[in-house]
């Protein structure tokens, strides 16, 4: 207990430390501005949401050949997690996209993927909240 709790201080701590050199310590780009700042949320959050997507789907997979609960459980945490970084990737954005391009949605593909991904991501969690609640 103790081992984890200091483990979640550790990492809280260091991220704290990772937002202060991002937002005070690194320069501001020339073109963009203080605005560029906004994609050391916004690139970390995409990647990580293709990480817990992919673990969830990997998890998902071994659930259902396996039908070993701790399958489903991963699967649905990893969903969870997915969920509040596809979040953050959809709000900042447009943050983003609206001083850099003049609009707010760029609808091209990777919108798109973001949107479906979000959809995907709520019905998981639709199904595995109504399947707990049964």
């Amino acid at each position: 207990m103790l081992k984890t709790v200091l483990g979640a201080v550790l990492l809280f701590l260091m991220i704290g430390f990772t937002a202060y050199l991002a937002f005070h310590y690194a320069p501001i780009e020339k073109t963009m501005g203080p605005i560029q700042k906004i994609f050391y949320l916004h690139l970390p959050s995409a990647f990580s949401s293709f990480l817990a997507l992919g673990v969830c789907f990997y998890a998902n997979l071994r659930y259902v050949f396996s039908r070993q609960a701790k399958w489903d459980w991963l699967g649905v945490s990893a969903a969870e997690v997915g969920l509040v970084f596809i979040s953050v990737v959809l709000v900042t954005g447009p943050i983003w996209a609206h001083p850099v391009w003049g609009i707010w949605w760029n609808l091209g593909c990777a919108f798109d993927a973001y949107v479906r991904s979000l959809a995907a991501v709520y019905g998981v969690l639709a199904v595995a909240f109504d399947a707990r609640r049964a």
